[in-house]
């Protein structure tokens, strides 16, 4: 039987859930047998893949949306709000997310892909501590949009000339 399968449409949100733990594991596992092995792609991804599948074992429970990595990232970041050092764990959350990008970039070094891999151990282990803290309902989610972006980046631009003309005055 494959390890890793397709959602069945009659299992239950528990069975679902339980699945993906399950395979987190799985995944963590694995990713620490390809970075012995010197496969730093594989075990950035597997790292990758561990948490999304906790996270995504979460949110299933919760009957929140978990079909895209934005809904992982989404359902990552209201999670971590409930963690005992949520600074911390939106630093090692992004040394995460970072991992998915290395499996298609190749941008890190054995040093950076190993601190990665404790990053997903260490985050998983503090979700599952803080799981009885989690809300049913996911909290509103703050995302700054491209227009946000873009409007601060030209009021940036609009006081760094500002500036500029002050000092040459």
């Amino acid at each position: 039987m494959n390890p890793i399968r397709r959602e069945a449409p009659e299992e239950s949100p528990l069975a679902t859930a339980m699945r993906h733990k399950e395979i987190s594991g799985m995944f963590l596992e694995h990713a620490e047998d390809e970075f012995e092995k010197g496969d730093l792609l594989q075990a950035s991804e597997k790292a990758w893949a561990a948490f999304a599948h906790h996270v995504k074992s979460i949110a299933r429970e919760r009957g929140w949306p978990n079909k895209s990595r934005q809904d992982i990232r989404d359902n990552a970041a209201a999670l971590i709000r409930y963690t005992s050092d949520p600074r911390q764990a939106t630093s090692m959350f992004l040394s995460i997310d970072a991992l998915h990008v290395n499996f298609y970039e190749e941008l890190y070094e054995e040093e950076t892909a190993r601190r990665g891999i404790e990053c997903a151990r260490t985050l998983i282990d503090a979700l599952k501590n803080a799981e009885p803290s989690f809300p049913t309902e996911r909290p509103p989610i703050r995302r700054i949009t491209r227009f946000k972006q873009r409007r601060r980046g030209e009021l940036r631009s609009m006081l760094l000339s500002a500036v500029q003309a002050g000092e040459s005055r």
